[in-house]
C-alpha cells in the first residue's frame, strides 16, 4: 500500500480519541490530552525545530541526518510514550491498542483498495482468548489464541514456509494486529521470491503481571508447538522484534536445552488466586504487585496438563531464525553502553529496567539458566550450537542502537557457531524495519527491510544459491547484494 499521509495520520488520531472515550470515557481522554499535552505542543515541536532546523547539518547524529521528518519527531514520540507507560491499563497504550490498529489497517486497505495487498488475508479465528481453554482431555492439538497471515487463493494447499512472528510490546501494550500491514508485504513479496503458499502466525501473549517470566515463554513455546505440529511438513522461520525477538532467542535456547522444571511452581488450576512471586511495584505504584488469576482469559492460564502436554511434543528447532533489534539483557547498566547513540535511539537503559521489573521476579538470581529471559548472558558456545537453526540465522539492528555494542559482541557470537547473516543497518535505530514501514514516504524506503529479508529467506531455504550451498541452485527473484560477509 501507499505510505502514511497526512490524512491517514489525522484518521489514525481520530481513531485513538474514539477508542479512548468508548472504552474508558471522556474524562480519560481529556485526562490523556492534559498529561500529554506540555511534551506533545510545546517541547517535542521544539526538539524538531532546534535539532532538525536550527542546528547545522554537518553537527546533527548520523540518524538525523538520514531520517525524514516524520521518521525522527515518531522515534521521539515513541521515547517519551514508552518511558511513560508503567501497566496494559496505563491510558498511553490505547495508541498501541489491537483495536486501533485494527480499524486503522482496515480503513487504509478499502481506502486505497488493497493495493499491493494480492488476496493476502489476516484471520484471528482463534483470537478469542476467551473461548478457548487449555482443560480439554483430548489429546489433540489445542489451538492457541493468535492471527494468520496469509493467501485466499492458495489456502486449499500446504503451507510450504510459517513464519511465527513474536510481537514486541515487553507484555505491556501492542498485539498482532500493529504487524497486519508490514507482514501482508513480507508475505506478497515471499509468494514473488518462489515460495508456494507461505503464511505468518503470530500468537497473542498475555500481558503483565500476567506475563511475568516464565509465564510469556511457556506461551511462546505453546504457540511454537501449535503451528509446528498442524503444520509438519512447512518450513519455519521463528521471528521477533525488540522484546518479541527477545523472547524468539529465549524460545531457541529452550528448545535447544529443555528444561521444563522452570515452569514447576506454575499451576493456575490448583492456586486459582495465589500471587505469582513477588511482583515489584512501579515508581508510579500502578503495577500490581499479584497474579489475577479471575480475570485472567482460559487460554492464558497455564496447568500442570498443558505442560506435560508440550513436554511429551517433540519441539524442533526452527529452519532459520529472522530476529531483529533483541533487547540481550534485561539486567542492563548505563555503563555496559556507549553514550553516542543515546540521543538517536528511543530505548533507553532506563526503559529497559522498567522492563526487567515488570517482566522478571525479584528474587530471580543470575544462574545458568538466566539464558532462558535473557539470552545475552548465554556465552555457552555448546549451548547456541544446540539451539541454532539448521539453515541459518539472520540478526538485523540499527547502528544507532543504544545497545549496539552488545549486539555487536552478540554477532561475533554466533557467526561463530553458524552460517549467519548480520545486518547492521547504517544510521538506523532500534526496530528500524517497523519504523521505516510506518515514515517513509517511498516504496523503496518503506519495503527496504522485507525486500532484503524475503531476498535471504529465499536463498537459506528455497533457492540455495552458493552463498547458502548447493549445487545446481537457481536464483531467487530481485536479485540482491546480501550475500557479502555473510558468515
Amino acid at each position: 500500500m501507499e505510505e502514511l499521509s497526512n490524512l491517514d495520520t489525522l484518521v489514525y488520531l481520530l481513531i485513538t480519541v474514539y477508542c479512548i472515550i468508548s472504552e474508558s470515557g471522556p474524562l480519560a481522554f481529556l485526562s490523556l490530552l492534559r498529561s500529554s499535552a506540555f511534551y506533545n505542543f510545546l517541547v517535542l515541536p521544539l526538539d524538531v525545530f532546534l535539532n532538525r532546523i536550527v542546528k547545522p547539518f554537518e553537527f546533527q547524529p548520523p540518524f538525523s541526518q538520514r531520517c525524514t521528518c516524520m521518521e525522527y519527531t515518531v522515534s521521539k514520540a515513541l521515547k517519551h510514550s514508552l518511558q511513560s507507560i508503567h501497566t496494559p491499563n496505563d491510558p498511553s497504550t490505547v495508541f498501541f491498542s489491537p483495536r486501533v490498529h485494527r480499524l486503522f489497517y482496515l480503513y487504509r486497505a478499502y481506502r486505497q483498495g488493497f493495493q499491493g495487498l494480492g488476496d493476502i488475508i489476516y484471520s484471528d479465528s482463534y483470537g478469542n482468548v476467551n473461548e478457548l481453554s487449555d482443560e480439554s482431555d483430548s489429546e489433540s492439538l489445542q489451538p492457541v489464541p493468535g492471527l494468520w497471515i496469509k493467501s485466499k487463493s492458495r489456502s486449499n494447499s500446504n503451507h510450504d514456509l510459517i513464519l511465527y512472528y513474536i510481537p514486541n510490546g515487553a507484555f505491556i501494550v501492542g498485539g498482532p494486529n500493529f504487524y497486519v500491514e508490514f507482514l501482508s508485504t513480507f508475505l506478497v513479496l515471499l509468494e514473488q521470491q518462489g515460495f508456494q503458499n507461505p503464511a505468518v502466525f503470530l500468537p497473542e501473549l498475555p500481558k503483565v503481571p500476567n506475563a511475568m517470566f516464565p509465564r510469556g515463554l511457556f506461551h511462546a513455546l505453546k504457540g511454537w508447538q501449535y503451528i509446528t505440529e498442524s503444520n509438519p511438513s512447512a518450513r519455519t522461520v521463528l521471528c521477533g522484534d525488540s522484546t518479541g525477538a527477545t523472547l524468539a532467542l529465549s524460545l531457541l535456547l529452550f528448545i535447544g536445552t529443555p528444561d521444563f522444571s522452570i515452569f514447576s511452581d506454575i499451576d493456575d488450576a490448583k492456586d486459582a488466586n495465589c500471587p505469582v512471586p513477588p511482583h515489584p511495584v512501579s515508581p508510579l505504584g500502578l503495577v500490581p504487585d499479584k497474579h489475577d488469576d479471575d480475570n485472567l482469559p482460559s487460554a492464558f492460564k497455564i496447568t500442570k496438563k498443558s505442560i506435560v502436554r508440550v513436554e511429551n511434543t517433540n519441539l524442533k528447532l526452527p529452519d532459520t531464525a529472522l530476529i531483529i533489534s533483541p533487547v540481550l539483557n534485561y539486567f542492563i547498566t548505563e555503563q555496559d553502553s556507549t553514550e553516542s547513540n543515546y540521543n538517536s535511539d528511543y530505548i533507553t537503559p532506563q526503559l529497559i529496567r522498567q522492563w526487567q521489573k515488570l517482566f522478571i521476579p525479584e528474587q530471580l538470581t543470575h544462574s545458568p539458566k538466566d539464558g532462558y529471559h535473557s539470552p545475552g548472558l548465554c556465552t555457552d558456545q555448546l549451548w547456541w550450537a544446540k539451539s541454532f537453526p539448521p539453515a541459518g540465522m539472520i540478526l538485523s539492528y540499527g547502528s544507532e542502537e543504544y545497545f549496539r555494542p552488545e549486539l555487536d559482541q552478540f554477532s561475533k557470537l554466533i557467526k561463530s557457531i553458524g552460517r549467519t547473516k548480520v545486518d547492521c543497518h547504517e544510521a538506523h535505530v532500534h526496530s528500524w524495519p517497523l519504523l521505516l514501514f510506518y515514515t517513509e514516504k517511498t516504496p523503496e524506503d518503506r519495503e527496504e527491510s522485507v525486500f532484503m529479508f524475503s531476498g535471504i529467506i529465499s536463498r537459506m531455504l528455497l533457492w540455495h544459491t552458493e552463498s547458502y550451498l548447493a549445487l545446481n541452485s537457481r536464483e531467487p527473484v530481485n536479485v540482491l547484494t546480501i550475500d557479502d560477509d555473510h558468515t
